[in-house]
């Protein structure tokens, strides 16, 4: 990127990121980071690398821990600033305050990262509630609770274990990431000065703050007041009768060829295609139209696997009547929730949608 005329060269770059960190040999840059880096205009929108970052800041504070886990348990820290007196002990050499000085990025980051430990769905909580409403099985609070917690600590530490492959490279950077460090950035940025890389005058917090607003104006249009907005699928308004017509252009049930949506949770379902990378967005894009719009109706026009009796798109398991499947009547309980094959022959076999079946055949 040429340097503008008269403008002091103020570009972000990846370089800026590493310095002031002591790196050993094996720490040194890979050939391989400068090429498949984020481009400097990502790092900027993330406000990754527009200011250098001081190592003095109080990040392991009781204020962030407090305030995590409360997050954790409840669901801010300027009021902690503003209202919490500047009072602390000293041991081993060092003073603990309970408000030292204002609030800063580094914990709110810390803060935001605790209380996804609770508000993120995670894999043990889609089993545990799988194992109570389909198997009939309650395992108890405490093998609950350490279930929970055994699948959140190996994350954590496979991240560390290999930290070197994972976390450092620049190359390897997470999309949905962005976002959040974009955010932490602007809560704790109140700048109005012109900026220099894209000549926006509003600030980023005030933008915030006004698309904040406005989304929370008109979310109550597709969600409340006119939820067809959601599934805004004029085509099957037009033949509501029409099987077909439904079965290709419906939402919930069809395959939702010409989908439209003015709902943003709608759109950002799977992720937010803001911070998702082109390729991979066409990536996803190439396998809906192959998989779902291909496939998928050849299976059930043809009725391959008897998909034809059930509907062309859920994520359902049907018996051979067309009812949900009802797997308490295939286990045994007193056998230690096995499997018994015998009921699963007197029973039924399993029957999935034309849309799953390309998932397991």
């Amino acid at each position: 990127m040429e340097e503008a005329k008269g403008m002091p060269n103020t570009s972000v770059t990846t370089v800026p990121l590493s310095q002031g960190l002591e790196r050993g040999p094996e720490q040194a840059k890979r050939p391989s980071d400068e090429s498949s880096a984020p481009s400097e205009d990502v790092l900027f929108a993330a406000g990754i690398g527009l200011e250098k970052d001081d190592p003095t800041l109080p990040c392991l504070t009781i204020r962030m821990w407090v305030i995590g886990i409360a997050f954790c348990l409840l669901g801010s820290g300027k009021a902690w600033e503003y209202s919490i007196p500047d009072w602390g002990i000293s041991a081993f050499g060092h003073h603990i305050s309970l408000n030292p000085g204002p609030f800063n990025y580094k914990e709110n980051i810390l803060i935001y990262i605790l209380a996804n430990l609770s508000f993120l769905t995670r894999l043990s909580a889609d089993v545990l509630t799988e194992q109570r409403v389909f198997y009939g099985l309650k395992a108890g609070w405490g093998f609950e609770l350490t279930m929970t917690l055994a699948t959140i600590l190996f994350g954590f530490s496979l991240a560390g274990i290999f930290r070197s492959l994972v976390v450092e490279p620049a190359s390897l950077v997470w999309p949905g990431v962005l976002g959040n460090t974009a955010l932490n950035h602007t809560l704790h940025s109140r700048k109005n000065a012109v900026d220099p890389h894209t000549g926006f005058k509003m600030s980023r917090y005030r933008f915030f703050m006004i698309a904040f607003c406005v989304s929370f104006c008109w979310y109550w249009f597709p969600d409340f007041i006119f939820p067809a907005l959601g599934y805004f699928t004029f085509i099957c308004w037009a033949a509501p009768n029409n099987a077909v017509v439904n079965q290709i252009f419906g939402m919930k049930s069809g395959l939702g060829i010409l989908p439209v949506t003015f709902d943003w949770s709608q759109i950002a379902y799977i992720g937010s295609p803001l911070v998702v990378p082109t390729w991979a967005i066409l990536n996803v894009l190439a396998s809906l139209i192959f998989w779902i719009y291909v496939v998928s109706p050849a299976i059930y026009y043809s009725n391959k696997w008897s998909s034809a009796y059930l509907p062309i798109q859920s994520n359902s398991v049907y018996d051979n009547t067309g009812a949900v499947y009802n797997v308490s009547r295939v286990i045994d309980k007193k056998l230690g929730f096995s499997f018994n094959s015998t009921k699963f022959d007197e029973y039924s076999e399993v029957g999935q949608a034309a849309s799953s079946c390309v998932e397991v055949h």
